[in-house]
């Protein structure tokens, strides 16, 4: 009775889970440059970097880290609409459907579809851009700026994306334990109707023995 919320609750744990473990990992990617850097854990690794110099490795590290990133973002994004179509499904047309889906996922859906379409891009094309300009000019750069606004945006979406999907969770859970309660008491309703039916039974036995 309670499967399409109890899958949705599921998919959506998913959802958010594997999201959450995706922007850990692309944060990670530039400090393990700075790592491997510091520490290369070979010896022949570490002369390369002394004869190509640390600022260009770093460079084409970060560089490589940047362009890795984005295309796990955006395939992420993609499989994100799917998430969000299937939570929206489940959680509608189950028995019994959760309204507040109607206006959480929709939400959470738009916030994915900001980030594939305007984010995202202009956050790889803004990096690109912001790594050739000379390390003292980046200060007053616009371009830099204009990443800086990207990159702000595009965490915050992933803060409201997760508060909603939290907030979506609880409400599916909350209403399906009430739906237990509910269906409990009916059950004990009707498990009580013969136990009464014989008390009535034993009643009239009980008088019409007396009359006799």
């Amino acid at each position: 009775m309670f499967r399409n919320r109890r899958f949705a609750c599921a998919v959506l744990g998913a959802w958010l889970g594997i999201g959450a473990c995706i922007d850990l990992l692309t944060g990670q990617n530039f400090a393990a440059v700075d790592r491997f850097l510091s520490d290369p854990a070979s010896p022949r690794a570490a002369t390369q970097i002394g004869q190509a110099g640390a600022t260009s490795v770093r460079f084409i590290l970060r560089r490589n880290a940047a362009e890795e990133n984005a295309s796990v973002l955006n395939r992420w994004e993609w499989t994100q609409i799917g998430f969000a179509i299937a939570v929206f499904l489940m959680a509608i047309f189950g028995d019994r459907p959760a309204r507040s889906a109607l206006g959480l996922v929709p939400v959470m859906l738009l916030i994915i579809l900001l980030q594939l379409i305007v984010v995202t891009p202009h956050m790889a094309s803004l990096g690109r851009e912001v790594d050739e300009i000379p390390g003292n000019e980046l200060l007053n750069n616009v371009s830099a700026g204009r990443l800086a606004a990207f990159t702000g945006a595009f965490w915050g979406g992933e803060v409201l994306k997760t508060l909603l999907g939290i907030g979506l969770a609880w409400k599916l859970m909350l209403r399906r334990e009430r739906s237990r309660s509910t269906d409990s008491a009916i059950s004990g309703a009707d498990a009580s109707k013969p136990e009464r039916r014989v008390r009535r039974r034993r009643t009239s036995h009980s008088h019409e023995s007396k009359g006799l």
